[in-house]
């Protein structure tokens, strides 16, 4: 993907998916900061949230260590954010989410689909990934995008998580 935007827009709302730049990173932390506590229970892929973690990782981003997409309005704010990390490592994560006012509108399958096309474009052997079990919609989601249940994972709770994998399939 280049670095200018990608636009993935949808008639019915100005939404648009681009890669994140380092720019971004003041956007990127009002974002995680303003989700309500019921996603970030399901959905805290940064150990910490600060400036300086969204900098190393948009930073990361730009250096094609990792891959970092938003989901943006026209006045730039970040409304879901999608992420491969470790991309040169043996086993990269993904991680998605998503405000409530982007859910169940089809973002968060196009702003998965355009991470995964990435992916394919690296041709990353593998891409992992951990959700909650209780979070159907997410693993239907991930089973459509070709992720496979594998095992357990912990997260908040002992083997609450369905560890999943979704293998590179040259087309």
């Amino acid at each position: 993907m280049t670095k200018e935007k990608r636009v993935e827009a949808d008639k019915r709302t100005p939404l648009s998916i681009r890669q994140l730049m380092p720019a971004d990173a003041a956007e990127l932390l009002r974002f995680y900061e303003s989700l309500p506590p019921d996603v970030v229970w399901q959905f805290q892929p940064f150990a910490e949230v600060n400036e300086q973690v969204m900098s190393k990782h948009l930073n990361n981003a730009d250096d094609g260590e990792e891959i970092s997409l938003g989901l943006t309005s026209r006045d730039g704010s970040i409304e879901g954010h999608a992420f491969i990390r470790s991309v040169r490592k043996d086993r990269p994560g993904f991680g998605i989410g998503l405000m409530p006012r982007a859910q169940g509108r089809g973002w968060g399958r196009k702003l998965m689909q355009a991470v995964m096309d990435e992916a394919d474009r690296l041709e990353l052997p593998m891409v992992k990934l951990i959700v909650m079990k209780h979070n159907h919609a997410a693993k239907t989601l991930y089973e459509k995008m070709g992720f496979e249940i594998k095992g357990e994972a912990t997260s908040r709770a002992e083997n609450d998580c369905h560890y999943m994998e979704r293998i590179y399939r040259q087309r």
